[in-house]
């Protein structure tokens, strides 16, 4: 399993079926692949069947937490294993990109008005 954006934390292993994952605020969905390792057993992300090793459509993301549910189901339609993946997205103020951003809008209106020299930060 892996992430069109991010690495999976822990890094993936079939037992574990709890993963997360954080990705910066201008990242507004991800896809999700998955292989399985029986043919013959399905796969659906958020309730929407997807095939084996090709990516998922978009996941769209809210800032903060979103939580992604994985379902594979064995081939005789009763064995099934959950995983989650626990997706942040960063809001931005937590972004490091947009604190400079939001420093530098913050100079610039404060460099309006009548003042004739720059205000003392």
């Amino acid at each position: 399993m892996s992430l069109s954006t991010g690495s999976l934390t822990p890094g993936f292993a079939p037992a574990q079926t709890s993963y997360s994952v954080e990705v910066d605020c201008d990242v507004m969905s991800v896809q999700i692949t998955a292989t399985l390792a029986d043919s013959a057993a399905s796969l659906t992300v958020n309730d929407a069947s997807m095939s084996s090793g090709e990516a998922s459509t978009p996941i769209d993301l809210e800032q903060g937490l979103n939580t992604i549910t994985l379902q594979v189901t064995a081939a005789n339609g009763a064995t099934t294993e959950s995983y989650s993946v626990a997706v942040t997205r960063q809001s931005e103020i937590d972004s490091p990109a947009a604190s400079v951003s939001s420093v530098a809008r913050v100079m610039a209106s404060a460099w309006t008005g009548e003042r004739s020299h720059p205000p003392v930060t």
